[in-house]
């Protein structure tokens, strides 16, 4: 078992080695209205990451190992329900960094941890094909799903996922009742089978954590995504993502792309649905022209497409 404000953490014996590992990384804190939460030290001078629980201002923390200090709100990043909190005054002794897990690292079936400032236990790494809408902003994110087994259905947002080595492989911002098709806090799109007594845990995927620790961690601290104006679903007759919506004015209708168009390939990425048009348009610097393959009335075309910045 591992110290921690307020009690203990009860820690399966399969999630002990990844929680040792990780415990210098790790702090608690007083999540509004819903009991303790984690955060998780994510750069050396003193950034913290968690969900955002509502959090502004200052508030109290404390390491595993019992050691108090002030966290205060730096910025948030709608979108994924992130935010990024700074130490207030000096860290104590011995708190590092966490290693975050590599995208390529996550396969089906490899093994997690879910730690929650009450327990830790094992989970299972089922898939980053996901996609889901976080409420408030609507924005599409693809999503990566774990599985694992609890007695009675209890939504872990805010939860860290590690990998065994003590990684940061996500934060869990909701779960699902397998029986339902509804995320709590949002949408979600492509739900594998479950088994009864098994519960499904979403978090953004971990090129989109990638992408959000580093913008969070610049210097304007916000996190840019990449647009082209263009809303898009999967294609029923042919495989592409189907344009059902493009913004006046935005690069996508400059460029000539029309509702009804099927994208088949966006900056080198081959699109076969939904999923692919978000994951491909996220890996796109903002600024850049990049080459669109179409098919419009059984023909294919090439648009060139100047990458624009989402608003919401």
């Amino acid at each position: 078992m591992l110290a921690q404000a307020g009690g203990t953490q009860q820690v399966a014996v399969e999630a002990k080695p990844a929680m040792e590992r990780a415990r210098p990384s790790i702090v608690t804190f007083e999540a509004r209205g819903l009991g303790q939460g984690l955060a998780v030290m994510i750069d050396a001078k003193g950034y913290f990451l968690a969900h955002r629980h509502g959090q502004t201002g200052n508030f109290a923390a404390q390491t595993l190992a019992g050691q108090s200090f002030q966290l205060k709100w730096i910025a948030e990043d709608e979108p994924s329900q992130l935010i990024l909190l700074q130490a207030a005054g000096p860290l104590p002794p011995g708190v590092r960094p966490i290693r975050v897990v590599s995208p390529e690292a996550l396969t089906q079936g490899k093994g997690l941890i879910v730690a929650t400032a009450r327990e830790a236990f094992r989970a299972e790494f089922v898939s980053s094909d996901r996609l889901g809408i976080l409420n408030p902003s609507r924005r599409l994110l693809p999503l990566s799903e774990v599985q694992f087994q609890r007695q009675k259905p209890v939504n872990f947002g805010g939860a860290l996922l590690l990998t065994e080595a003590g990684e940061l492989a996500g934060i869990l911002h909701a779960v699902l009742d397998p029986r339902q098709q509804q995320l709590r806090g949002g949408l979600l799109k492509g739900v594998a089978e479950t088994a009864p007594g098994l519960q499904v845990g979403f978090s953004i995927d971990a090129a989109g954590l990638e992408h959000v620790i580093r913008g969070l961690l610049s210097p304007s601290h916000e996190v840019l995504r990449p647009s082209i104006g263009a809303l898009c679903k999967d294609a029923e007759a042919e495989n592409g993502a189907l344009v059902v919506e493009v913004v006046p004015g935005s690069p996508a209708a400059e460029a000539g792309l029309r509702k009804g168009d099927v994208i088949c390939e966006l900056g080198g990425y081959t699109v076969h649905n939904q999923i692919d048009f978000a994951r491909a348009m996220l890996r796109q610097p903002i600024g850049k022209t990049i080459d669109i393959t179409i098919l419009r009335d059984r023909v294919f075309k090439v648009l060139a497409i100047k990458i624009g910045k989402a608003c919401d």
